[in-house]
């Protein structure tokens, strides 16, 4: 009984002092995720972005065990409207495929002129810019030797045209 107490008094200190204890109570601020630095993360257009140019240029950051990826693909769909287009993934109508960015450039595509030898399919062939005010998903796919992952990120395209004189 006294052990107890004073384990929990040794406890109460430690958390009051900002200490580590090892009940695991206080874990440090950059342990918050320890699989941050395994996800693919969006460098442009940033998750949730609201105003993205509608001619994007994708770019993300792959986490070291992807560095040297064998495969990377892009997927690029079309939400709509919505208030919270995570919830409209389902119905979602995919625009544009890329395939082969691990030979072309395993960490940024511009689906309107992807780099050889990726290759690029779906309506997006026929755009000369996204929608206006459009919720889009990107999502990445990338393998390694060491192993595999992907990501989907979020954007709303602007009203405004990507350039003057530019259509859809």
């Amino acid at each position: 009984m006294v052990r107890t107490g004073m384990a929990l008094l040794m406890v109460a200190l430690a958390a009051a002092s900002g200490c580590k204890s090892d009940s695991g109570g206080g874990a440090a601020p950059a342990a918050a995720d320890p699989f941050a630095d395994r996800k693919i993360q969006a460098v442009e257009p940033h998750n949730m972005t609201q105003e993205a140019g509608r001619k994007p240029i994708f770019r993300w950051k792959l986490p070291a065990i992807l560095h040297s990826p064998n495969i990377v693909t892009f997927k690029l769909l079309e939400i709509g409207l919505a208030e919270d287009p995570r919830k409209g993934v389902e119905q979602a109508r995919q625009i544009a495929l890329v395939t082969g960015l691990a030979g072309a450039s395993p960490t940024e595509v511009d689906p309107f002129k992807p780099l050889a030898p990726a290759v690029i399919t779906g309506e997006i062939l026929d755009l000369k810019q996204l929608a206006p005010n459009t919720w889009y998903c990107w999502k990445i796919r990338a393998l390694s030797d060491l192993g595999a992952g992907d990501a989907i990120f979020f954007f709303r395209t602007r009203p405004d045209d990507a350039a003057p004189g530019a259509t859809p």
